[in-house]
């Protein structure tokens, strides 16, 4: 018996599976919520983590710890990817605030500025592959400062179709660019 699995849930299978996101599912959504206060954010990290519990299914019922549960091991994981979402959306945020040329105190050395450069030629890369909604309206926000209330006047769309575009690209960023490694900066407030 694995390290989550009790007699009557074997994770393995489509019915334990869901069984354990029946009754997790909800748990999971109100941790990333508490943290993110968005919904659909949450919904996705939500998601993500039940995706990955699926595809690790085997391994994860072979495991022989013993000192988790499956609650425990959820929330943990809940606050690990809502953590690991917080931390690439600042370091994007900060990206476009120093691409927008917003003076930023940080000390500038040529390997910094190459590895910049990389970075930066890398994101307009991806940017370039979203769709072409997705891609204006991540542009507008991150490039141009706009508001999401701007953005759903300016392209006749919905806040929520503003929201569903940005959490798209932002998360297809973060997908591609978990090779690097983004320099933290301070806003110096």
């Amino acid at each position: 018996m694995g390290i989550f699995s009790k007699p009557a849930l074997d994770i393995r299978s489509q019915s334990g599976f869901t069984i354990l996101y029946d009754k997790y599912g909800e748990f999971v959504f109100r941790i990333c919520y508490r943290y993110l206060g968005d919904k659909e954010t949450s919904h996705n990290i939500t998601a993500d983590i039940f995706v990955s519990i699926w595809e690790r299914r085997d391994a994860l019922h072979q495991e022989t710890w013993g000192r988790y549960s499956w609650k425990r091991y959820l929330s943990q994981a809940a606050k690990h990817k809502v953590f690991d979402h917080l931390r690439i959306k600042k370091q994007l945020e900060l990206y476009f605030s120093h691409t927008s040329h917003q003076i930023l105190p940080y000390n500038n050395s040529t390997e910094e500025e190459v590895e910049f450069q990389e970075l930066a030629r890398q994101i307009d890369h991806l940017i370039v592959e979203l769709p072409p909604k997705c891609q204006e309206v991540f542009r507008l926000s991150r490039e141009k400062g706009k508001s999401n209330q701007e953005i759903a006047d300016h392209l006749s769309i919905s806040i929520n179709s503003v929201k569903t575009h940005m959490t798209k690209a932002i998360r297809y960023l973060r997908e591609n660019l978990s090779e690097y490694n983004i320099p933290k900066r301070s806003t110096g407030s």
